[in-house]
């Protein structure tokens, strides 16, 4: 049934008043509806209203509103875990980067409190923190290359311990096999060998990059604290953010605190046991 039928009137000069000069031209009589509209819509334009009078306001109540925004709302939801998912091992660095660099903040501040620029403090302490973790490691090397060649001199020691089934190495050989595996291992070919070693140096060179990453982004990380601090209380509104500031700074002062001092300890712990006494590899019999 032809809509137009029954159809009053239009009038086209003002329904072209409604309709965009540059848009969808020519105008066409087949649109009953739409003419009607655009009719309507000349009468509503004015010179100081261009785009007709403000209608009345969705109904926020309405069934078909709330849900529209419950599923816009699971949809973003979704979307963002989906992301925070997908850059989860990027998180993981700039989180443990973030971790270090608050453990970090508490011995830049004190030196920024005796008047020494923040730039020099953030320099003074990086440089402080690896000299002392290439001094661990730097003491750790000794104990670990000793350990490793009494190792090796003992391991004819040790397979012979692993043919007597009432020692406790034999009885975890005859258990677990161990000598077949290592024995497999020496013997199999070497593609698979070639493997393992490749998927070995992956493995440190990654462990290698992504602590090269973490010192970068910590070391960014202080420089800009106070930027990072300022940027994260923007987000607080204004009549909460005097309270979110004293209390924002007093935990992470103090979360700082226990960074430092657990890493300080650990660190005092690691250089002193490897002065006293090396890892030992020995088992009973």
């Amino acid at each position: 049934m032809n809509n137009t039928t029954n159809a009053e009137p239009v009038d086209h000069g003002l329904t072209e008043r409604g309709h965009h000069p540059r848009l969808a031209r020519p105008h066409g009589d087949d649109q009953a509806a739409i003419l009607a509209a655009e009719h309507a819509a000349a009468q509503l334009r004015s010179a100081g209203q261009p785009f007709g009078a403000r209608g009345k306001p969705f109904d926020r109540g309405s069934p078909f509103y709330l849900g529209v925004m419950l599923s816009a709302g699971v949809a973003a939801t979704y979307g963002a875990v989906r992301v925070l998912g997908s850059a989860s091992a990027v998180l993981v660095l700039v989180g443990a980067a973030m971790f270090v660099a608050l453990g970090l903040e508490p011995a830049v501040s004190q030196l920024v409190n005796r008047r020494l620029p923040r730039w020099a403090a953030v320099t003074v302490v990086v440089v402080v923190v690896f000299g002392v973790l290439a001094a661990a490691v730097a003491a750790a090397i000794p104990p670990l290359v000793e350990e490793a060649r009494h190792f090796i001199e003992q391991a004819p020691h040790y397979l012979q311990e692993a043919q007597n089934h009432s020692t406790l190495i034999g009885r975890i050989n005859e258990r677990f096999h161990l000598q077949q595996r290592i024995t497999d291992i020496v013997h199999s070919s070497g593609t698979p060998a070639l493997g393992n070693v490749v998927k070995a140096g992956e493995t440190v060179v990654g462990v290698v990059s992504r602590i090269g990453v973490v010192a970068v982004l910590t070391v960014y990380f202080l420089a800009d604290m106070r930027r990072i601090r300022a940027t994260m209380y923007r987000f607080v509104p204004n009549s909460r953010r005097p309270r979110a500031i004293l209390i924002g700074d007093e935990v992470m002062a103090k979360f700082g605190d226990y960074v430092f001092g657990n890493v300080l300890t650990d660190t005092v712990k690691l250089i002193g046991g490897l002065g006293d006494s090396g890892l030992s590899f020995a088992c009973c019999a």
